[in-house]
């Protein structure tokens, strides 16, 4: 298997973009391009081709896009391997409309097992990719932000930018 991947500035620090033939396999941000890098290839030690992509990426194009709140859907095709258990999460997850957030309570509930709420949460934060499956949408039942694998100030600015961006197309 290859993987070709891109690592372009946003509007949340750096973004990481990684995929194969079938699909997005990973969506990363951080301050750094090294570090993404460095997770990228420990996660995908056992992939015989990590070649660095020196050209632009559609994929790229496409959520750096999105996080300028010009789009609201990110329909990408994917390439990731889950649990049932962690697919049915995901699932729900990108059913969460633009600008709005659920308790991952209310995802518990959605998915039909209201007592696995730690779960929820241990879904959202093994999310290989972010954005595309917007885990930073899920919050607390009291509102508050909780764990967000990028930074809880990475999920502030993404909410706050959802919340305030009017000219959003689908």
């Amino acid at each position: 298997m290859g993987i070709t991947y891109i690592i372009t500035t946003s509007q949340v620090g750096q973004l990481l973009v990684a995929g194969t033939s079938r699909g997005v396999c990973a969506v990363k941000l951080g301050d750094s391009k090294e570090i993404l890098e460095q997770e990228l290839q420990y996660e995908y030690s056992s992939v015989l081709t990590l070649k660095k992509c020196v050209t632009r990426n559609s994929w790229a194009d496409l959520l750096v896009t999105y996080l300028k709140g010009e789009i609201a859907t990110l329909n990408l095709p994917l390439d990731i391997r889950a649990t049932d258990f962690q697919w049915s999460v995901w699932q729900h997850l990108r059913t969460i409309p633009w600008g709005q957030t659920r308790s991952y309570q209310r995802v518990a509930q959605a998915i039909g097992r209201p007592k696995s709420v730690r779960a929820v949460a241990h879904a959202c934060a093994t999310n290989p990719v972010c954005l595309v499956i917007p885990c930073h949408r899920v919050i607390g039942n009291d509102g508050s932000l909780k764990g967000y694998r990028w930074g809880l100030t990475r999920k502030h600015s993404l909410l706050e930018m959802e919340q305030t961006t009017h000219r959003v197309k689908n």
